[in-house]
């Protein structure tokens, strides 16, 4: 809805693809859970009253819902999550990201890895940067090693990837087929 836009940028997002936009593969579930005890944003209520929840924001690789609080839920018509925080007393609230999840399937880390011929298995993300619109995006690692036949191998120093969004998501498959999570 354009309020975003002086905070953070913008987004590839329209209001029409909720419930349309194929985000990413039917293996794809993203969860917003602020009720999570052990994650940094957990709270029982946003700054707006409004009860926190676990929420889908993409099930089965559709977008379903977006990250809006109640006054954008009332203004856009689109489900949103209990989102609204403010940084102090006299601070309005806005819409805050909280505990945003990618949702684990049924394969094992070693399944995954030893499904992929030639790859690069990385950890900790170190620097990111995401274009304006949170379309294109480029992260750098700390840790990374090759993967070659299903096996990991050799050490990667300072790996990274870049991709857009929508491609990058629709690729996650199992062995070529699908495994619904």
């Amino acid at each position: 809805m354009g309020d975003e836009r002086n905070f953070a940028g913008s987004s590839f997002v329209n209001l029409t693809d909720f419930g349309s936009l194929q985000y990413g593969s039917e293996l794809m579930n993203i969860v917003f859970d602020p009720t999570i005890d052990n994650q940094l944003a957990t709270y029982a209520f946003d700054d707006a009253g409004m009860p926190a929840s676990k929420e889908h924001l993409i099930k089965d690789g559709i977008l379903v819902r977006g990250l809006g609080g109640i006054e954008s839920q009332v203004r856009s018509g689109v489900n949103g999550v209990s989102n609204l925080r403010a940084s102090s007393w006299n601070r309005i609230p806005i819409d805050r990201m909280a505990n945003i999840n990618l949702s684990p399937g049924l394969s094992t880390r070693d399944e995954m890895i030893g499904s992929v011929k030639r790859g690069v298995y990385m950890e900790s993300n170190r620097s990111w940067s995401i274009d304006d619109y949170r379309n294109k995006f480029q992260f750098g690692c700390e840790y990374g090693r090759m993967i070659e036949d299903g096996q990991l191998t050799k050490v990667v120093k300072n790996p990274n990837y870049r991709g857009i969004t929508n491609p990058f998501w629709e690729k996650f498959t199992y062995g070529g087929r699908s495994r619904h999570i």
